[in-house]
């Protein structure tokens, strides 16, 4: 039997998707400086009146902070405000988002229109080499809290399983999916629920700005447009969080997202080792197929299943 095949994204292997990718990192960056500096000067910077936007996500965790975290945080954000001629230069035309106007950061990129400079055909998602993307990806996450006490392994007999999506819409294998894994210390309880809700906003901002990337929908099942998506989406999670955690100082491991391609219903342990928080950590994840429980629709299972 054909092993099944893991990588672990670090990255998008489309110079154009990148691009997208990194503007949609970008926007999400300015809501949390919003977000920051208005606990300084809430009259001058508001947040938004709209409903789901970006600013209200991420202030729940601000919200959750320390007052000394909070202001730390704010200061560093208003540090970047003042950036100049650097902040910029990083930004592009983002530069131009207000951040006092009382409307979403969102809000304000629509208006600034898609950059001309970053349109691309459609053709450059359907050509790419077999090697660099999986069939039929189906991003999806998980995430969960993870404890260790002085060095101790802490092993979870029978697995715990955070979260299950459908295989039977076709029957072939090979086939793929990405998750995204996050660790944090207990600090943070909402985590799981947290990282379910920013994948979602992530998503829907790459698929659209993909999707007026190449003047069509994409990001459907199969091809390797969807591959992108999946991988984009993936990627840009994990960078969000990352810049996040800059920001606030939030005791969370850099997430990584790993895919997988199923060659056949069963497969192999695999780790992902991660470093800090003053030791080395090693999270063991597998996969397996097992009956459709009558009645469950696919999702988050907070409970343990038998391994």
């Amino acid at each position: 039997m054909t092993d099944n095949i893991h990588r672990v994204v670090i990255g998008i292997p489309h110079a154009e998707v990148r691009a997208v990718a990194d503007r949609v990192v970008q926007e999400l960056v300015l809501a949390a400086d919003k977000v920051a500096v208005h606990h300084l000067e809430p009259a001058r910077y508001p947040l938004p009146a709209e409903e789901g936007a970006a600013e209200h996500l991420i202030a729940g965790r601000f919200d959750g902070l320390s007052e000394e975290e909070r202001r730390r945080a704010a200061v560093r954000a208003m540090a970047d405000l003042n950036g100049g001629p650097e902040r910029a230069a990083r930004l592009g035309d983002l530069a131009r988002v207000d951040l006092c106007a009382a409307v979403s950061v969102a809000a304000q990129v629509r208006r600034l229109g898609f950059p001309d400079g970053m349109r691309f055909p459609v053709d450059h998602l359907r050509k790419l080499p077999a090697s660099l993307l999986p069939e039929e990806p189906a991003p999806t996450r998980g995430a969960g809290e993870f404890g260790d006490d002085c060095g101790d392994m802490r092993t979870y007999q029978p697995p715990l399983r955070y979260h299950w999506f459908g295989l039977d819409e076709r029957a072939e294998y090979p086939r793929s999916h990405f998750v995204t894994l996050v660790l944090a210390d207990g600090g943070w309880p909402g985590l799981a629920a947290y990282v379910h809700q920013l994948v979602d906003l992530v998503r829907k901002k790459v698929v659209g700005q993909l999707s007026t990337a190449v003047g069509e929908r994409v990001g459907g099942a199969g091809g390797a447009a969807s591959g992108l998506v999946g991988m984009a989406v993936g990627a840009v999670v994990c960078w969000v969080l990352d810049r996040l955690k800059g920001l606030y100082g939030d005791e969370v491991f850099r997430p990584v997202t790993v895919g997988t391609v199923f060659p056949a219903p069963t497969g192999p342990g695999s780790p992902v080792d991660r470093s800090g928080c003053g030791g080395h950590y090693r999270l063991t994840y597998d996969w397996r197929v097992f009956d459709r429980v009558p009645g469950r629709a696919p999702g988050r299972v907070p409970d343990r299943v038998p391994g």
